[in-house]
């Protein structure tokens, strides 16, 4: 998960924060719950 963020960090440089939570991690996969992305205007 954090890779991808990263990636999506990268990918997208308007974007200037991001908040998840919880994280709910599992041995199969992760999931964020709760997703903000802020964004530059």
């Amino acid at each position: 998960m954090i890779d991808k963020v990263q990636r999506m960090l990268v990918t997208y440089p308007e974007i200037y924060s991001i908040d998840m939570n919880p994280i709910i991690l599992t041995e199969s996969r992760v999931v964020a719950v709760d997703l903000k992305i802020y964004i530059k205007n």
